[in-house]
C-alpha cells in the first residue's frame, strides 16, 4: 500500500508541474473552457468561476478516493497482506503535523487581522490537516511498535472516509 500511496502522489506533483508548465498545450486546453465555467469581464476587472471544471475535478478525486477506501477495506479483510508500514513514514507524519500545525497557527493570526473568513477557513484546514497527520502517526506507531499491523490499514480506512466527507462538502458547495 505504501509503494502505491508513494505512486500516488508522485504521480500528482508531477501532474501538477506539467499542468503549471503546459497550460497552453492543446490536450488541457479543455480547462476552464466548459460549458459551465463563466469568465466575467467589466472594465479592468476579469472574474474567473471555472465551476464546471471544478466539478469534473473533484468527481475525479472523489473516485480516486473511493478506490483507496476500496483498496484498503480489502488488505484490512486479508490478513495476509496486514504489513508494518516503515518508520520513513512516521518521520513523514511527524513533520506533517508540524507544518500543518504552523500553517494554522499564522492563517488564523492573518484571518484574525484581517477579518478574512476565508482565511480562518484555510486555518481550519490546516488544522483538520494536523490532526489526520497525528492519526495517521498514531496508526503508524500502533503498527510499527505495538505489532498491531490492522491498525495502519483502519487509519487508512477512516482517512478515506474523512475525504470522502470533504470531497463531498467540497463537491456541494
Amino acid at each position: 500500500m505504501s509503494r502505491w500511496l508513494a505512486s500516488f502522489f508522485i504521480l500528482i506533483i508531477i501532474s501538477g508541474c506539467i499542468l503549471h508548465f503546459s497550460v497552453e498545450s492543446p490536450w488541457l486546453s479543455w480547462i476552464g473552457k466548459l460549458p459551465g465555467d463563466l469568465l466575467i469581464k467589466k472594465g479592468t476587472i476579469n472574474l474567473y468561476l471555472p465551476l464546471m471544471s471544478s466539478l469534473i475535478i473533484s468527481i475525479v478525486f472523489l473516485m480516486i478516493t473511493g478506490y483507496l477506501l476500496v483498496h484498503a477495506i480489502q488488505i484490512l479483510l486479508d490478513t495476509n497482506r496486514h504489513r508494518t508500514p516503515h518508520i520513513i513514514a512516521l518521520w513523514a507524519a511527524m513533520v506533517a503535523v508540524l507544518v500543518n500545525v504552523a500553517m494554522y497557527a499564522y492563517a488564523r493570526c492573518v484571518a484574525n487581522e484581517t477579518n478574512s473568513p476565508m482565511v480562518r477557513t484555510l486555518a481550519k484546514h490546516s488544522k483538520s490537516d494536523a490532526v489526520a497527520s497525528a492519526v495517521v502517526g498514531g496508526g503508524i506507531v500502533g503498527a510499527h511498535y505495538l505489532g498491531l499491523t490492522w491498525l495502519d490499514v483502519v487509519v487508512a480506512i477512516f482517512e478515506a472516509f474523512d475525504l470522502l466527507y470533504l470531497g463531498g462538502q467540497i463537491f456541494w458547495d
